[in-house]
């Protein structure tokens, strides 16, 4: 088996699997576009030449989120990616038994669509449906801040749920990128940036300025 077989099978796989759920196939990941929020879905694949280590993972982003981020940067309508994972972090949390799927042969291959596809459709699937809204997403993002680059969207977030916590939250994010001697300029401007707009908005100005950028 190559890669690029292993590919297109899984790529059938997939299709077939996730047709159901109302996930569309475009630039290598599947997605599931809903009124508020986008689900999607991907896997990886690394050629050994005969072996073939494989994950799946998948991701959630909030419409509000991204056209907020695109007003603040001025910036063309992206995909802000708020909340994501794959076989790596899952195993690492002790939530799925491995990191990676090694595949040789067709059996494995079907083995691991088969696996993939029911974990994500009845375990990841429904949770990530259950956390799509600012409120959830707020609470899970900020709950313990350790990623500085987190920290746009974690503040969009708690500004957009008038979250208590949004100026201990800058002191946070801020601090992250000094604790961890952070060396991307650019990185800690965008944050400052993302401060200073949000600083100058109440909820509803932000909500307002969302809904005028959506039509």
């Amino acid at each position: 088996m190559k890669k690029s077989e292993l590919n297109k099978f899984l790529l059938k796989e997939f299709k077939v699997g996730l047709k159901e759920s109302n996930f569309k196939y475009s630039k290598y990941r599947f997605f599931n576009i809903c009124e508020d929020y986008t689900i999607s879905f991907g896997y990886a694949i690394v050629d050994y030449s005969n072996i073939f280590p494989t994950t799946f993972g998948y991701n959630l982003s909030i419409e509000d989120v991204d056209v907020l981020s695109s007003s603040l940067f001025n910036k063309e309508l992206e995909r802000i990616i708020i909340y994501g994972e794959n076989t790596v972090s899952l195993s690492l949390k002790g939530e799925y038994p491995i990191s990676e799927f090694i595949i040789q042969t067709e059996n494995d291959a079907t083995e691991m669509a088969y696996k993939a596809l029911a974990y994500f459709k009845n375990e990841a699937l429904p949770y990530l449906r259950s956390i799509s809204n600012i409120e959830n997403l707020d609470k899970i993002v900020n709950h313990n801040p350790i990623e500085p680059r987190a920290g746009i969207k974690g503040l969009m977030l708690a500004k957009l749920n008038n979250n208590p916590d949004y100026e201990s939250l800058k002191k946070a994010y801020r601090q992250l990128f000094i604790d961890q001697k952070w060396e991307g300029q650019e990185d800690i401007d965008d944050l400052e940036t993302a401060i200073c707009f949000l600083d100058k908005h109440s909820k509803d100005e932000l909500e307002t300025i969302i809904n005028d950028n959506k039509s």
